[in-house]
């Protein structure tokens, strides 16, 4: 289901987050590495919409947890294609050891609770 894909990576969200302006939702990690490479903090902008998302008077960018959609993907359940079937919420991490193509999907990175400007 594409509702559960990133618009950035296209794959199933990790850690999804929720942009503030337009409440787009993608991989927080794809949205950290979409902000980090504009080169000032008004060229950071929804990667669908591109709508800024920089608060204008705290001038960070705003991105919270998408709670919904975390809770959902821990109820649908997803398949690989090996056949086995998981909660969409750990399809990545079976993916990363899933297989010949494994080598294509990277180690799941580590957050801290502020959103990496």
């Amino acid at each position: 289901d594409d509702k559960y894909a990133c618009a950035v990576c296209t794959e199933v969200l990790e850690a999804a987050v929720s942009t503030g302006v337009c409440e787009h939702v993608f991989c927080r990690g794809c949205l950290e590495d979409h902000c980090a490479q504009a080169s000032k903090p008004s060229e950071c902008v929804c990667p669908l919409c591109r709508k800024p998302l920089v608060n204008g008077e705290s001038g960070r960018v705003e991105a919270s947890a998408a709670a919904l959609v975390r809770a959902n993907m821990k109820k649908l359940k997803g398949e690989c294609h090996c056949g086995a079937r998981m909660p969409l919420s750990r399809l990545r991490d079976h993916l990363r050891a899933c297989g010949p193509n494994a080598h294509l999907y990277p180690p799941r990175r580590k957050f801290g609770h502020e959103f990496r400007q």
